[in-house]
């Protein structure tokens, strides 16, 4: 129910919005550059077979990191809708991606897909209505400050004993 409240709003902020081919085009070729801009920046290349190299960067320390990392990449290129409500459900999916499982058991999350998440929120805002803005922002935060706790909730449920992780879900929230 809440994920489809927050489907919902922002139904409504993306409600009429039109997207031409050209405003398509250049809301790819802006975010796949600051995609590789990012990459640059943590010393990851693309090979010639068009995946990625982390040979010389510091973020081949986490596997899970770059197995995320590499999900996003693919994403990227094969992703069809640029509109804004396209590129608002593309940070949506790398927001799910930039939880990663470490290699003590736990989780950690991915700066570099935080700030690709940031950058593609950023592109979402940039493109929008100036009256739709606050809507978008307000309906961002609600979802934002929420999602762990109802992502915390279904694990819960899913697996052990669910009154002992409720606990803990409450504890850790």
């Amino acid at each position: 129910g809440f994920i489809k409240a927050q489907h919902k709003a922002m139904d409504q902020v993306f409600e009429g919005m039109k997207v031409s081919p050209g405003f398509a085009r250049s809301q790819k070729q802006v975010i796949m550059n600051s995609f590789q801009n990012m990459l640059r920046a943590n010393r990851v290349s693309i090979a010639k077979d068009g995946s990625l190299d982390f040979s010389r960067s510091f973020i081949k320390a986490n596997p899970g990191e770059t197995a995320k990392i590499n999900q996003a990449y693919e994403s990227l290129l094969s992703w069809k809708n640029w509109s804004q409500r396209g590129v608002h459900d593309l940070k949506l999916l790398v927001g799910r991606l930039t939880k990663f499982p470490t290699e003590a058991g736990g989780t950690s999350r991915s700066p570099f897909l935080g700030r690709l998440y940031g950058r593609l929120n950023q592109q979402v805002v940039e493109g929008l209505p100036k009256d739709r803005i606050s809507t978008y922002r307000q309906a961002n935060k609600v979802f934002e400050d929420n999602i762990d706790l109802f992502d915390d909730l279904v694990k819960a449920f899913n697996s052990g004993d669910p009154f002992t992780r409720l606990s803990q879900v409450f504890g850790k929230n």
